[in-house]
Parts: structure tokens; sequence; C-alpha cells
């Protein structure tokens, strides 16, 4: 068994530092992701709020009289449209969040148009002309709503865009309220644009902080980390050095147990030997039951014999080492707890049990376990064979011999070789070898007659062998 050498030893503390590493940098990846998603959605909402609250006071404090009455290019001159411009245009110059303000209102048609755009057109870029995207809207331009769910919702109450949106003008977080005449019905809305860009750097920044605590935090996880090993290190070698005794343990159990693995072979072999004698002893009685082929005969014993624990103990029997563990057992409970087992079964199959069991039987010594098994399985075949109506069930004592004799007698018809499953016939064969056996071990007979046409008993004698 190879020791944990100083490579070895290397290879456990790098396995130990890339595990600790790919732990930290989840964690702190997961969690810087989790605080950035956060505070950028407390961001965006604190935007938004800024928009709908400012939409929401110009709408109260502007007098929007006259406003339904300018509906073409020609109305810019109107004493109405000046006014309201002026107004929003002051109102604009008075909060510098604002970038655009203006209103709107749905045509019969569901589109929507401007009505007062208070932009001041100048020539941003220099080049001498008024650019699209440095223009004012004039009254009856038309505009899609399709990038902006919010609009009509303006009609009703104060809101604002749950997301940037791009137009002409560039990049906006826009809030809506409703705007109304004289007789407080509403007309439509005025909207203010608040650029994006704000949001857009305080997002960088956020960004940038995230990845300073990300730095800092790694730097302080990766300092904990060396801490912690330089700590443990001794106690490490420690523990590796234990493993190393185990190791070298365990290399001694796996020889030991190769060592009984190869006496359980020989033991095997040996059973094997003893099994091939069964073959040949039933080879011809399954030739009865039909089958003539010697492949398929050999197949059907095979695979009896992967019943490990039915081969085990046939085995046993016949080299006379199954172990019989005798203690004093309770005849009559016994023989209780056994028909007690089989009531439903007996319910099932509506067979009737008789019992004929003296008062009291007495105390024997032999191998409860064992016998109680064999007694079930006495009652088993009577219950599987074909036309079973009643089982009687005989227990006596002679006193003379110090024995009890016990008999299970039923009406049905013998079990005859070839009638049942062929694995069963030889299964049945082989529990009549195991009976068999282990009552000649307790010192004791057993035997089966037929007894007419519809009478089969089988019958075993135990000593109270004290």
């Amino acid at each position: 068994m190879k020791s944990l050498t100083k490579k070895n030893k290397i290879r456990i503390t790098k396995r130990f530092i890339k595990a600790y590493l790919i732990i930290s940098l989840v964690l702190v990846f997961s969690f810087s992701t989790a605080v950035y998603f956060i505070f950028s959605n407390i961001i965006l909402q604190d935007v938004r709020t800024t928009a709908k609250n400012t939409a929401k006071v110009i709408a109260e404090e502007v007098n929007f009289i006259g406003h339904e009455n300018l509906q073409n290019l020609n109305n810019e001159t109107d004493p109405n449209y000046i006014r309201i411009f002026n107004e929003l245009n002051t109102a604009q110059r008075l909060n510098h969040d604002i970038e655009y303000i203006y209103t709107m209102r749905p045509r019969i048609n569901g589109k929507w148009e401007f009505v007062v755009d208070a932009t001041i057109e100048v020539d941003s870029n220099k080049n001498g002309v008024i650019d699209p995207e440095e223009a004012k809207a004039n009254i009856g331009d038309i505009y899609d709503i399709s990038c902006c769910e919010e609009i009509p919702k303006g009609l009703i109450e104060p809101t604002a865009d749950k997301k940037v949106t791009i137009d002409d003008w560039g990049s906006w977080i826009s809030g809506y309220a409703p705007i109304t005449n004289n007789k407080g019905q509403v007309i439509g809305i005025v909207g203010v644009d608040i650029s994006a860009d704000t949001m857009f750097s305080n997002l960088q920044a956020l960004r940038v902080m995230m990845l300073i605590v990300i730095a800092i935090t790694l730097f302080i996880a990766g300092l904990f980390g060396f801490v912690v090993y330089y700590l443990l290190k001794k106690e490490s070698e420690i523990i590796q050095d234990g493993l190393q005794t185990k190791n070298y343990e365990l290399e001694e159990k796996i020889n030991e147990r190769s060592k009984e693995l190869a006496e359980y072979n020989t033991s095997l072999s040996k059973q094997l030997i003893q099994c091939a004698t069964i073959i040949d002893d039933n080879r011809d009685a399954i030739k009865v039951g039909g089958i003539q082929d010697p492949n398929q005969v050999d197949l059907i014993l095979i695979n009896i014999f992967k019943d490990t624990e039915l081969f085990k103990t046939v085995g046993e029997i016949r080299s006379r080492k199954l172990t019989i563990d005798r203690q004093l057992t309770d005849f009559d409970l016994m023989m209780k707890f056994v028909f007690l087992s089989f009531k439903e079964k007996l319910a099932e199959k509506n067979i009737k049990l008789v019992t004929n069991i003296a008062n009291w039987v007495g105390v024997f010594n032999f191998d409860k376990r064992k016998i109680e098994n064999i007694v079930s399985m006495m009652l088993e075949e009577a219950i599987l064979r074909e036309g079973t109506t009643e089982i009687t069930v005989n227990a006596e004592v002679d006193t003379d011999s110090e024995t009890v004799k016990l008999e299970v007698i039923d009406n049905g018809n013998m079990i005859v070789i070839g009638a049942l499953d062929d694995k069963e016939v030889i299964k049945n064969k082989m529990n009549d070898i195991i009976k068999q056996g282990i009552v000649e071990l307790h010192g004791g007979e057993f035997g089966q007659e037929m007894l007419g046409k519809n009478k089969n008993v089988e019958w075993l004698r135990l000593p109270q062998d004290f």
C-alpha cells in the first residue's frame, strides 16, 4: 500500500486551496450579482418615482384651459398655446431633472398626437440646421406608443415607464399624469422625460463599486484562507498520518478477506461437487417429466442452484456440516404459531384445517427455527396440491420412547413429476432432502406415504432429547 508521500500531501493541499477558491468565488459573485440587481432596481424605481411625481405636480400647477382647442399647426400662435408652452418651459427650467416636457392626447383612431412640446429648438451640433432630434414636436405629430405601454394609463392616474424608452430624442424614463379642463374633464396627459444617462451613470458607478468590493472581498477571503490553512496545516498532517495507518490496516483486512474468499471458493468447489451428485440423482426424474434435452435439464438445475440459501443448505446437509442449534421449545406454542401464520392462506384456498394434538405435548430440545420451518414446508406442500380441501395435523407423544410424531395429511392429488413447473419440481425434491436431513440430524425419522387415491401423509418423529 502506498503511503502519503510529500507529493501526495502537496496534491491534497492543492485540492483544498482549489476547492476553497472555487467556493469563495461562487459565493462572492452570487452575492455581488444579487446586490447589483437589487440596487439597480432601486435606482430604476427612484427615477420612475421622480418622473411620476414631477408629472403629477406639473399637471396640477399648469393651467391647461383652451388645450382642447389646439388642433393644428396654425394654432401654435394661439394665446392659449403660447401660455401653456411658457408655463411648461418654466417648469422645465425650474426642474433640472427634466430634459423634455410636453402634452399629448389620444385621437379617435386610437393613435396619439403631440399638442404642446415646450422644447426650445437649439442647434446643438452647430451644423447650422435644426436636425430631427433637435426639433420640437408640432401640434398633430403622431407618436408611436407601442414602446410605452404606460402612456394610456396616464389618462387615469400618474404613472411612469417601467423600463428605459429609446426614441428619436434619446433614452428616457418618462412620467405621465392626466390633465383636465376647467370642467374637470380629462383632455390628455402631460409627459416629462428624464434622461436615462444619469441612471446609466449611477449603474456604471455601482458596477465599479461592486468590482472594488469583489476585489476586496476576494483578497480578504484569500488572506483568511491562507491563515486557516496555516493554522490547520499541522492538524492536517496528523490526519494524513492517521489515514496512512488506516490504509495499512485496511490492506491487512483486505488480505485477510482474500484468504477467507479463497477458503470459501474451496468450500464452494466442494459444494459444487455435491451439487453435481444431486443433479445426477435428479436428471432421470426431470426426464420423466417430459424434458429429454440434456442441455435443458442442466439449465433447469443450474437455475435452481441460483437460490444460494437452498444450495447452501443442501450442501451442508450432504456434508453433515449443518449446525443444529438446540434449545428447549414448547411444542404446543410452536404449533399454534405455525397454524396462525397459515390462517389467511388456508382461508384464501378455502381449505379446512383439522388439528388433533394432545392436550400438552410438552417441551422438547431441538432447533426451534429449523423444525418450525420444516412443519411450515409440510403444510405449504399440502396446500399447493391440486384439489386439497382438508388438511389434518396429528401430533402424539410416545412416552416409552420419549418421542413425538407429527403427521400432515391432505386429500389433494399427489404431486407428479412434471405436473408442476420444472424448477418447482426440483425445488420440492431438494426440500424433501432438507426436511429429511434436518430431522435425521436431530436423531429422528422422516417419511412420506400415499394411503389411497387422495390421502397423502407426510410425517416426522423427533426425540425429546434432553
